[in-house]
């Protein structure tokens, strides 16, 4: 459905062999012409519900359950942002263990460490939960200044660090991509004619029609 929405760009085709001056034009789908959602209209929770996407859900499918038609995928896909469904919709949980074996080697071998918060006397964060480090950092001492009693004191990194998998990395990446958002149904029918009239043509150099355009390479 968002195929057909595309607005076509005829490109104009030199021939290699004579007469060179002879110009002919092929009629394509211009995929560079971007959209940007309005976030004026569409970035409130008013218009958007939260989902979390299970194995059995796809686009289609989703778009018969929330707006009674398999029409509106593409809807589905481009207000979260999914340029690539093969890429960017969630793995199955069934074929994420294999897709992380392919990736790493090794599913279970430590892909990074994270650290643990750390707090001085006052109840002041001194290290950030859940940041990314390395396993010198979880193999070394280091030393932290309390501001409350005025002296240092020290953790051991394997204290305030773990190891997460390359399993458990990706498994949480995964899980990032099951929470999308959809368009309420209320408003699909307006949100479907601003991006209609956004790809429109406008009339220029090269205009043919709202849906076609004709250029040089």
């Amino acid at each position: 459905m968002l195929f057909s929405k595309i607005p076509n760009i005829e490109y104009d085709v030199k021939p290699l062999r004579f007469p060179f001056s002879e110009t002919e034009y092929v009629l394509a789908k211009n995929f560079f012409r971007k959209y940007n959602i309005d976030k004026t209209n569409f970035e409130s929770a008013l218009y958007f519900n939260k989902y979390t996407m299970t194995d059995a859900d796809r686009p289609d499918l989703l778009s018969q359950k929330f707006y009674k038609t398999t029409d509106y995928d593409w809807v589905i896909l481009l207000t979260n942002g999914i340029i690539n469904p093969l890429f960017d919709l969630p793995i199955k949980e069934v074929d994420l263990y294999a897709f992380v074996e392919e990736k790493y080697g090794y599913p279970d071998g430590i892909h990074h460490y994270e650290t643990l918060a750390v707090k001085n006397s006052l109840g002041e964060i001194i290290l950030k939960e859940g940041l990314f480090v390395d396993s010198v950092f979880a193999s070394t001492t280091h030393k932290f200044y309390n501001r409350a009693s005025k002296s240092y004191f020290t953790k051991n990194g394997s204290e305030i660090s773990f190891p997460v998998s390359c399993y458990e990395y990706e498994k949480k990446l995964n899980d990032e991509r099951r929470e999308i958002y959809i368009l309420r149904p209320d408003f699909v029918e307006k949100f479907v004619s601003q991006f209609e009239n956004t790809l429109e043509y406008k009339q220029s150099k090269g205009y043919i029609d709202r849906n076609t355009k004709k250029t040089g390479i």
